[in-house]
Formats: structure tokens, C-alpha cells, sequence
């Protein structure tokens, strides 16, 4: 139900992370299946998808700490 992906102006270009916050554990499943080690071929980048655990967890959480 969220999903933030940070941008730096200066290069018009992602900074290489996002946050996701899923509402049901089986979602995170599915999209660690469908993306882990792939990779973001729209930007013509050769790195590929990792999965990690936020410290930050929780919709209400996440919109507090990437509100501007």
C-alpha cells in the first residue's frame, strides 16, 4: 500500500534504494520471487535487486520519515 523511491534532482536519477510496505506477508513473497537479483534494465544499470528489512516499519512510520 506504499512504496517510495527516493530521486536525486541533480542527476534525475534514483539513489539506488526504496522503501515498500506491504499489507499482507504472502505480498513480500511474491515480490521477492518475482524481482531478487534482477535487474533494473529501464535504467540501464547493471546492479540488480536486493531485499532487506527496514528498521522502519509500518505505513504511518514510513510516511512520517520521507514526508518533506
Amino acid at each position: 500500500d506504499f512504496s517510495y523511491l527516493r530521486i536525486d534532482f541533480s542527476t534525475e536519477l534514483n539513489v539506488g534504494y526504496a522503501f515498500v510496505n506491504f499489507t499482507h506477508p504472502e505480498d513480500i513473497t511474491n515480490f521477492v520471487n518475482a524481482n531478487i537479483a534482477k535487474p533494473w534494465s529501464l535504467s540501464g544499470s547493471t546492479k540488480r535487486c536486493e531485499v532487506s528489512y527496514a528498521t522502519i516499519q509500518g505505513i504511518d512510520c514510513l510516511l512520517a520519515q520521507v514526508r518533506n
